[in-house]
């Protein structure tokens, strides 16, 4: 067994293989199995220079370590242009469950309290989560960590399901557990969750819908902000506690379920705030975190979150799985720009403009990792140190599913993901866009709300009140949003079509999916644009516009 003693002398040991022997094995290596093990990662806050990789990418200088996630970056994909649907938490959480652009659930701008009613749409035609279609598809399935959807709490002393203010727990009886759509209404046979994450009430663990005591002895207390808790709750310990708790259902399901692969869905807390590194990762003392990084709490937690990843792929290496896994690493949104780290020379965002929550690149760009390899044999499905520059969205991860378990998109579920397995096993051509446009969301500096239409290198800022457009870049060009060509007298011709096409899509109130068979052989691509349905999106399709945005 990897403990957390051995386990990052473990993992590091193994992650370096030399190129002569990737190519060696590569020819021999036996036919990837249809259905891999599935560890999607969505971290907190990380923007798309967090990540050592991605710097020297960059060409930024690294002064935070993150040699985990560099393995995956050196024995996987890196992707190069990948986004949440929204430059803020709660709503991307929503798209990311379900497939769809945030604007589709309850809530466009996402439910924030864990009291709220559940942003996914429920009742007659419930919109189905990833969870959903990973379990009918034949996978045993687990959620961990931050939720930030809503659910349903009881009030104290009925049974009547709390509808107060939802930022006043007072009346919540919060002990008690989920009154109805818990996390375990997601399609998950295992969950253990925090409601609203770190930052937010209930500080306290739920596994299964129901209070999971940190410690006999805990009972139900308030902070010093009259929040809830539970009374051994330490912010510091979630990480490691999360990724152990993982690796406990990764050895339970080679034990009991090993008939079937494992979808986790895991949702670290790391980066989000508060900042409060532990002093060391593990109990043994042998792991320091706090102070690692020689800059501060913020930059010691981007370590700590490395450190989760790495527990995760030792656990697949030692247990003989991890060529049979598929792990993808992102984030939820873009990093908040710190001034300290700043001034200490790592900036979370560069060279994007905006940050966490805004419209602009650093609010919505962000690290977007996959591998699928055995990096002790050399054995890959995705190529080792490869790069893709496909524009790419969290929410594609609902898509790729239903692609990996053969089952076709349904009407009215996954309205606006795309399968990234094309990608990922090398089908899919660079000139050969898998997605011809996709729809973001944030704020302005001024604190407006604002959505974005992105179309090939193409992106438009619109007030989606009256559809005004308000700017217009090229963004392979001119990524840091410098010039604004909106009122450029030879851009009005695409400013109108990209209006045009963003009132069609978000007008949809049908939500029709794409209705593209992923069970079909040799279908290698979904497209809301494929109007024929023959997985190919031709001049036909693109109509009078599409066809040139995507050249350009």
């Amino acid at each position: 067994m990897i403990t957390r003693r051995s386990f990052l002398k473990y993992s590091l040991a193994t992650a370096a293989i030399s190129p002569l022997a990737m190519k060696k094995t590569a020819s021999a290596d036996p036919p990837a199995p249809k259905m891999p093990n599935i560890i999607y990662v969505l971290s907190d806050d990380i923007g798309y220079a967090d990540i050592a990789a991605y710097r020297r990418y960059l060409n930024l200088p690294v002064l935070v370590p993150t040699p985990h996630l560099d393995s995956m970056v050196q024995h996987g994909m890196m992707f190069t242009d990948a986004y949440t649907p929204s430059a803020l938490c709660a709503p991307t959480r929503y798209g990311t469950f379900t497939g769809n652009f945030c604007f589709r659930g309850r809530k466009q701008w996402g439910a924030w309290s864990a009291y709220e009613p559940i942003n996914m749409i429920v009742g007659g035609l419930k919109q189905k989560t990833m969870g959903d279609v990973a379990k009918t598809g034949g996978y045993h399935t687990a959620f961990f960590g931050k939720l930030h959807v809503g659910g349903d709490f009881y009030e104290i002393g009925s049974n009547n399901i709390y509808s107060g203010d939802y930022w006043n727990d007072n009346n919540v009886d919060v002990a008690r557990g989920y009154a109805s759509n818990g996390p375990t209404d997601y399609g998950f046979d295992y969950t253990l969750v925090l409601p609203s994450g770190i930052q937010g009430s209930p500080y306290a663990y739920y596994e299964n819908d129901q209070w999971m005591k940190i410690a006999p002895d805990s009972t139900i207390v308030e902070n010093s902000s009259g929040k809830k808790k539970d009374s051994n709750w330490d912010a510091s310990t979630v990480g490691a506690f999360l990724a152990q708790k993982t690796v406990d259902f990764i050895d339970d399901h080679l034990i009991n379920h090993s008939d079937k692969p494992f979808f986790i869905y895991y949702c670290s807390q790391a980066i989000h705030t508060p900042h409060y590194p532990p002093d060391y990762y593990d109990e043994d003392l042998s792991m320091p975190v706090k102070g690692v990084t020689g800059i501060n709490n913020h930059t010691d937690m981007i370590y700590e979150l490395d450190l989760q990843i790495g527990e995760m792929i030792a656990k697949l290496r030692a247990a003989g799985i991890e060529r049979d896994t598929l792990v993808v690493f992102t984030s939820d949104n873009g990093g908040w720009d710190f001034a300290d780290t700043q001034a200490a020379g790592h900036d979370s965002n560069n060279p994007l403009r905006g940050m966490k929550g805004e419209i602009y690149e650093g609010g919505s760009r962000v690290p977007f990792i996959a591998q699928w390899a055995d990096t002790q044999t050399g054995q890959y499905t995705i190529a080792p140190n490869s790069k893709s520059n496909h524009l790419t969205c969290t929410i594609d991860i609902m898509a790729t599913i239903y692609n990996l378990t053969g089952q076709p998109m349904e009407a009215a579920h996954a309205c606006d993901s795309v399968s990234l397995l094309p990608v990922f096993t090398g089908k899919q051509p660079d000139n050969k866009p898998i997605r011809e446009f996709l729809i973001m969301q944030g704020r302005n500096t001024g604190g407006a709300d604002r959505m974005a239409i992105r179309v090939g290198n193409w992106k438009l800022i619109i007030n989606h009140n009256n559809y005004n457009p308000i700017e217009l870049t090229n963004l392979k060009t001119d990524l840091s949003e410098a010039n604004n060509l909106v009122n450029d007298p030879a851009q009005q011709p695409r400013v109108m079509k990209m209006v045009s096409l963003f009132k069609q899509v978000y007008n949809n109130s049908a939500c029709t999916s794409p209705r593209v068979a992923y069970s079909t052989p040799g279908c290698v691509t979904n497209s809301t644009l494929d109007s024929d349905d023959n997985c190919v999106i031709d001049t036909n399709d693109l109509a009078n516009f599409a066809q040139n945005w995507l050249s350009e």
